[in-house]
């Protein structure tokens, strides 16, 4: 029975033994493959891409021309919000207030 501590002891060290050992070869398996990459595998890639012939243009769609055709003028048509038709429109709003200030003295 007083081996019992050292039995566990030693089976605790084994089981971290191999523990270590096997992120060791983990590390040691990822270093190798990022040796690999960097020294076949890129310049390889970049081998190949210097080899292909390049893609010829395409040529460019032709435009449709912009046909603008003039706007009937309807009745209530109201024009496009510029500002001199923004001032005029306050300056006719300006006058009916006045007219309407002065009506109700």
């Amino acid at each position: 029975m007083d081996s019992m501590p050292i039995l566990l002891a030693g089976l605790v060290a084994l089981v971290v033994a191999l523990t270590f050992w096997s992120i060791t070869l983990v590390i040691i398996a990822l270093w190798a493959s990022c040796q690999l990459l960097v020294r076949v595998v890129i310049p390889s890639l970049a081998a190949w891409q210097k080899s292909r012939p390049p893609r010829a243009p395409r040529p460019p769609k032709p435009l449709k021309p912009i046909v603008r055709t003039p706007r009937p003028v309807q009745e209530g048509y109201l024009r496009r919000w510029t500002f001199a038709r923004r001032m005029e429109d306050a300056r006719e709003h300006d006058q009916w207030q006045e007219l309407f200030d002065r009506s109700l003295r």
